[in-house]
Formats: structure tokens, sequence, C-alpha cells
């Protein structure tokens, strides 16, 4: 008797234990799922009036690939791992006197990777040292913005800063993608705004390029100090 009490009490565990299990996975699969939860609460975050539909993949890679278009002529040159997803920078073939730079922020979803913020910048090489691009925060989105980003196009530039009043001296992480490519980019903590203070140093440490970032969602070039 006593250990039919036992089996039934242990059958009705697992039970409990099976269906608290598909249940989570239910609610997974209705928020990660294209026009689920978590699409609507982006779409709001950026002031869309109707829900867009973010596709799943498998990979940070596959996740933009997916929203952006197979199509895209854009390459993956680079990933940084950031708290609750990736960066994923790209860039597609430029042309002798032009340059370009995209970042996507694909965030780990329960049922793989989605696409939640991104966005890129072209410009021409002319007398360029720096070229950078400022991306604000997304009210009520987790993300890595605010932030800077570009490309170092004068050899000489070996380090990176960015100046708030809020929050002081930030130093840029300087990658190099292959002989004639170097991105850079810094995080901004979301309680500063611009002005922001961008300065170049060469490998003694002298300052050779700045600029002042007067608003963020702004892209230009820095020429070298004369």
């Amino acid at each position: 008797m006593e250990i039919c009490k036992r089996y039934k009490r242990l059958i009705w565990i697992i039970t409990i234990v099976l269906l608290s299990v598909l249940l989570f996975f239910f609610i997974m699969f209705l928020n990660d799922r294209p026009g689920g939860f978590s699409d609507h609460r982006t779409s709001k975050a950026l002031g869309m009036t109707s829900s867009i539909k973010i596709p799943l993949g498998k990979t940070p890679e596959e996740a933009v690939q997916k929203f952006r278009g197979n199509d895209s002529p854009n390459r993956v040159i680079y990933q940084e791992p950031v708290e609750e997803g990736v960066l994923v920078f790209m860039n597609h073939p430029e042309k002798e006197d032009t340059t370009n730079l995209q970042v996507e922020f694909v965030r780990k979803a329960g049922l793989g990777w989605k696409w939640v913020w991104g966005g890129g910048f072209g410009s021409s090489k002319s007398n360029a040292a720096l070229i950078y691009m400022s991306m604000s925060k997304i009210d009520k989105l987790s993300t890595p913005f605010p932030m800077v980003i570009g490309n170092v196009l004068d050899p000489s530039i070996k380090s990176i800063t960015a100046e708030t009043k809020e929050s002081g001296v930030h130093k840029a992480k300087l990658v190099d993608i292959d002989s004639e490519k170097t991105i850079w980019f810094v995080n901004i903590p979301s309680s500063s705004v611009p002005p922001i203070e961008i300065k170049g140093f060469n490998q003694e440490g002298g300052l050779v390029a700045e600029t002042i970032i007067s608003e963020f969602n702004d892209s230009n070039k820095i020429e070298l100090i004369r």
C-alpha cells in the first residue's frame, strides 16, 4: 500500500515537471517567434504602429542576413560578444575613395538569435584620418548603445578615446580586420549625452586628430591636426 502511494506521488511529480517544461517552451515560443511578444515590444520601442516580424537565426550572422535580406552585399568582418548578445560588424565592397561600416546588435533568444537594432554609414575617404558614426540608445530596449563606431584611415592613429562630461574618458577598441582595414568602437554609458569629444593619438601618445560630436545618430570624418 505504501509502495503504491509512493509510486502515485512520483508519477504526479513527474507529470507536474513535464507540464512545467512544456509550458516554459510554449511561452518561449510565443515570445521569440516572428511577430511574437518580443517583436511587439521591439516595434513599440522603435515607435512603429504595427509589429514587425523578426526572423530567428541559428547564428548571429544568419539572424542579420534573414532580417536584412540574403541578397545584401554586406559581409561579416568582426563579431564582439556583449551582454545579452553579439555586435556584428559588416561592410560591403568599397570603391577606391569610399569607406563604409555597419553594426548590428543581435540578442540570444531562447530559440536562437534575433536582430534588435543597428545601422551603418558610407563616406568618402578624402582627407579623412577617422570616420565615425554615433548611435543613440533605444528607450525600453536592452542594447549596448549608445555607441560610437568607425574606421581608422590613417595608420599613425594607434588609440582613440571618447569623453563626455557625465562619464569621463572611455577608451575605444581598435580591431585590425586586415592589412588595409581597421575599425574602432566605444560604448558610452546610457546616462551620458553629447557633446562627445573624440581624440585620436599616435604611438607616442600625441594628439593627432580630434572632433566634438554634438548629437547622436550622426556621422562624419575627422582630419589630422595640421
